[in-house]
């Protein structure tokens, strides 16, 4: 007997034809695994095992000048995904400022005082390497705004003098209309208090995107520390909450003027220097008035 299932019940029932329904089901059986075999290749399509220093076993893909070094086999699509995106990033950078090595680290770990890190990224500069850890594969939100930030800061670093400039003036510009000292003491008074402020500030707020994903920590978007990170910030939100940005940029011109022509000179500033819009939304490009990239990229 063939047993099929009832549409919106979960008990079974005779088949009227058993024959044809075992050969329709070993069909769709052979096709399904036709299917997950060529996914699975398809992961695992370039990745070498390898050991580091302690005898631990890791996966290795080189692709182009980026060397990728995973620790968990079971989150490689995920891994991959996040390769493509770094090396789309690196078709804007130059030979020697591109990201180099993206390490991928599956769970979660504690750092030099025994606090569990749930999950950390961040850009190390001197070795060009985004280094992923913990359990940020339990949302692709996660990783997603995590890739774009860090390699953000691969790209400012990469943007001549001019552009860096540009970005510190309306930097300084943001800060003063938030009533507060640009680069503020690293520290965590300073830090309580920039994000006391920045949580109520709307120009701020625009810019951060822990403001637009609830899934996201609040330590995520920084955009008050510096030119770098407003950069960062501002490139997760135009990238991922286009609709959302210009919705609220609408609301910024209804209380203040100035706050809305500064955060809309800082969204331009920030696509311009990208230069590339294949990574942000057509509407975006137009709402800012920068339809000309669009025809260049295209």
């Amino acid at each position: 007997m063939v047993l099929k299932a009832v549409k919106g019940n979960a008990a079974f029932q005779p088949s009227p034809n058993p024959k044809g329904a075992f050969k329709k089901s070993l069909a769709l059986a052979e096709a399904i695994l036709v299917l997950a075999t060529v996914k699975i290749s398809a992961q695992d399509s370039g990745w070498q095992p390898v050991q580091d220093s302690t005898g631990k076993t890791l996966y290795k893909l080189e692709r182009g000048w980026l060397t990728v070094i995973l620790d968990d086999t079971l989150i490689r699509a995920k891994a991959n995904e996040c390769v493509e995106m770094v090396l789309q990033v690196n078709e804007n950078l130059p030979e020697n400022r591109n990201i180099r090595w993206l390490e991928i680290e599956g769970s979660h770990k504690q750092d030099s005082s025994g606090v569990i890190r749930y999950f950390e990224m961040m850009y190390d500069t001197t070795n060009r390497k985004i280094i992923a850890s913990g359990d940020l594969f339990r949302d692709s939100m996660l990783y997603k705004a995590g890739i774009i930030h860090e390699s953000a800061h691969a790209k400012f670093r990469g943007l001549p003098d001019s552009g860096r400039g540009l970005l510190a003036g309306l930097y300084k510009k943001m800060m003063k209309k938030a009533g507060l000292e640009p680069y503020l003491p690293y520290n965590k008074f300073a830090l309580l208090s920039a994000w006391g402020i920045a949580d109520n500030d709307s120009l701020i707020k625009i810019f951060d995107e822990s403001n637009y994903f609830s899934r996201l920590p609040r330590e995520a978007g920084h955009p008050f520390d510096n030119e770098n990170e407003l950069f960062a910030s501002a490139s997760v939100v135009l990238k991922y909450a286009p609709k959302q940005f210009l919705k609220n940029l609408e609301k910024l011109k209804v209380e203040s003027a100035e706050k809305y022509e500064l955060a809309r000179e800082i969204a331009r500033a920030v696509l311009l220097e990208w230069n590339d819009s294949r990574l942000f939304s057509a509407k975006l490009h137009k709402k800012l008035g920068l339809q000309h990239l669009m025809e260049k990229n295209y």
